[in-house]
């Protein structure tokens, strides 16, 4: 037993051996990236080119961006995207605050946190109604200047009209001081109290009397604000991409017009027909190519129309079909003509989304691109550092990627090794074929054993007697 286990051991082995010899090779490419020697985390971002795509599975599961030292580096993919610029407003409280308050004036003073942009409005969050306040706000520096004299008021008692911002230019103050005159005012009370004399029924007398109460200004929280403009994502940007167009025939029979086409397997996402042919309307769907038994049968993923009208001052031209995402690499474009003569097609052209890396990258780093190694899945990092910078609007560096190198000896490491190999349908059928006929052939053995100790022990008592 002990021997035929070992012959067990040693033909796994060697089918380890040959399948690791056996896996698809893995590519790698610099990562071009000029930064500065600095040490924090500037947000990077690298486009796929046609090279990624043809040896990348539709899940990108074999992306990985590894650093100087081998480590994982955590990124996010992302469908590259046109940007527009937006104004927002960022809002946020000062810090050490002081305060100076009497019966004139009311002074408070704070300065800018460490980073923090220049602001150019200052908001005064108070709870009071009715009110009308001067407000006056100061840069503090080697000379004080006036930045704003203005009012914050609350006229709820007449309409519902209220102001508690200030605005001021852009400054390069990092500390203020805020005045705000006569913080505590008289306010005359709504009730009136009413004092009649009379004689009788006659009235001989009136007074009116008003309180007035003395109310203190109360602020909750000073907010300071200022405008930035982001670039925000407004739609996703369209890539030409080459299709190598195989055959173009009719089918008089089904009065149809079939072109074939192939290509790398670029995310395709439209196809335009260029064609002399005017004034018509046809039918058409996009249909992707399936191997069955050796022959290829063709499955409709999209359709759609083309037209072209084209007469006196009028002209409307409908020339692209649009479909999901596919990186199918054979595809064909049916267009129906029923009994109308083919259109005079010259060719298509295929266009479809681009994808990036978004990634976290530092001056004193260098960074490879590997991929085309086997992966289940892809991987699930942390990236909310990432989306974080994305939402702030944060304009990534862009990265370019050098020429691909395959690899070799790291190819097994990229691919997991044994994971990889014990996951591949043949090999592993292939394993438990061997080791099921091996130990099948050891309880063979080890029965005709048993059997011969029991005709020998037989035989023994037999003679004994």
């Amino acid at each position: 037993m002990t021997n035929h286990f070992r012959i067990t051991l040693l033909t796994f082995a060697c089918l380890v051996q040959s399948a690791s010899a056996a896996l698809p090779p893995s590519w790698k490419k610099d990562i071009n990236l000029d930064l500065e020697k600095e040490d924090r985390d500037v947000l990077v971002t690298v486009s796929l080119d046609e090279e990624v795509y043809d040896k990348t599975p539709d899940n990108f599961a074999n992306l990985r961006i590894l650093n100087a030292q081998g480590n994982d580096v955590s990124y996010r993919l992302i469908t590259e995207s046109d940007t527009r610029k937006q104004t927002q407003k960022h809002r946020w409280s000062p810090q050490n605050i002081s305060l100076s308050p009497s019966d004139e004036q009311l002074e408070i003073e704070f300065s800018l946190k460490t980073g923090a942009p220049s602001p150019s409005q200052l908001e005064i969050i108070t709870p009071l109604r009715n009110f009308e306040q001067r407000v006056r706000i100061y840069g503090m520096g080697n000379n004080e200047r006036l930045l704003a004299d203005d009012a914050i008021f609350d006229y709820s008692r007449y309409m519902d009209v209220r102001r508690t911002d200030v605005s001021f230019p852009e400054t390069e103050f990092r500390r203020f001081r805020i005045v705000i005159d006569n913080p505590t005012s008289e306010q005359e009370s709504r009730l009136l109290q009413l004092t009649r004399q009379l004689r009788g029924n006659d009235e001989t007398g009136r007074q009116e009397r008003f309180t007035v109460e003395r109310r203190p200004f109360r602020i909750d929280r000073l907010q300071l604000v200022s405008t930035v403009e982001r670039n925000v994502p407004e739609h996703q940007l369209v890539t030409d991409w080459a299709i190598n167009i195989t055959q173009n025939t009719e089918d008089e029979k089904l009065g149809q017009t079939h072109i074939e086409f192939e290509k790398q397997r670029q995310p395709l996402t439209q196809i335009t027909l260029q064609t002399d042919s005017q004034n018509f309307s046809r039918r058409a769907w996009i249909e992707t190519a399936r191997k069955r038994s050796g022959k290829i049968t063709w499955d409709r993923m999209a359709k759609g129309h083309f037209s072209h009208f084209s007469f006196g001052d009028y002209e409307k031209i409908d020339d692209t079909l649009k479909f999901p995402e596919t990186r199918a690499e054979m595809l064909r474009l049916v267009i129906e003509n029923e009994d109308s003569p083919p259109l005079k097609v010259k060719g298509i052209s295929a266009a479809g989304h681009r994808h990036q890396l978004l990634f976290l990258a530092r001056g004193d780093e260098t960074y490879e691109f590997h991929y085309g190694s086997p992966a289940e899945n892809p991987p699930n990092y942390d990236t909310a550092a990432i989306e974080l910078m994305q939402a702030q609007g944060i304009n990534p560096i862009v990265a370019d990627l050098g020429p691909e190198i395959q690899l070799t000896e790291d190819a097994g490491k990229q691919s997991k090794g044994l994971k990889a190999i014990i996951n591949n349908p043949v090999i592993l059928g292939a394993i438990i074929l061997v080791i099921a006929l091996v130990l099948g052939w050891s309880l063979y053995q080890a029965s005709r054993k048993v059997s011969e100790m029991d005709t020998r022990d037989v035989n023994d008592s037999q003679t004994e007697r």
